[in-house]
């Protein structure tokens, strides 16, 4: 695409991606080609390279924070970028170790439609593998009022540049996702004093073709 015919933002935007992250590089996709993350329940799922998966977390206790950092903090996350678009800016980086955020782009935003705009931009610019796109904490019925297009286009666009996109939202909302899970409750409050990665071991999830028990953690 001639960088004459984009807007300045946008030029702006892969500018500051590629000063930023310049040991990054894109993920072109590969027929059957699967993101191996290393957490089971997602793993289990086999996300297909350049593929939209949306997480979806519609009840209190099911683990999608939990989640969310066990993708930040998984082990091809030391050698590859990832990009998390925080829709309400709620992320807290004390909740993953310091080496994760080393390899991290945090686009920290306060509108649905600035979230929207920062995937976009990352999934055109393809240098960044991974991307969580975290909607979670939005009403379902304010993300049902965007058109259908907006999803059509982020998965097209990653389809194109290979990046992987992990969409977070509160109900199952984007009909063209190549996969969705379902967080299921699974957490009690005496579990907060158990070990993170077996928490992260015994979510409960499903899918539309495939159900994911999580170990209980001892």
């Amino acid at each position: 695409m001639n960088t004459l015919l984009l807007p300045a933002n946008v030029i702006a935007f892969r500018e500051l991606l590629q000063s930023k992250f310049p040991g990054a590089h894109p993920s072109r996709k590969e027929e059957g080609e699967a993101l191996i993350t290393g957490v089971a329940c997602v793993d289990a799922v086999r996300l297909s390279k350049g593929a939209v998966m949306e997480i979806v977390g519609e009840r209190a206790s099911s683990g999608v924070g939990l989640l969310l950092a066990a993708l930040l903090q998984r082990e091809s996350a030391v050698a590859e970028y990832t990009a998390m678009v925080d829709g309400c800016d709620a992320f807290d980086p004390w909740s993953v170790p310091a080496l994760s955020l080393e390899r991290l782009l945090w686009v920290r935003c306060q509108q649905v439609t600035q979230a929207i705009k920062a995937a976009d931009l990352l999934l055109r610019d393809g240098n960044i593998p991974l991307v969580l796109l975290d909607l979670q904490l939005y009403a379902a019925r304010d993300l049902l009022r965007l058109p259908s297009s907006v999803w059509h286009r982020l998965r097209m666009l990653g389809e194109q540049s290979g990046v992987t996109t992990c969409i977070f939202t509160p109900g199952p909302l984007i009909s063209c996702a190549a996969s969705r899970l379902v967080l299921e409750p699974s957490l009690a409050a005496e579990d907060q004093y158990r070990d993170r990665a077996d928490l992260v071991l015994a979510l409960r999830t499903s899918t539309e073709g495939a159900r994911y028990h999580g170990r209980r953690a001892g």
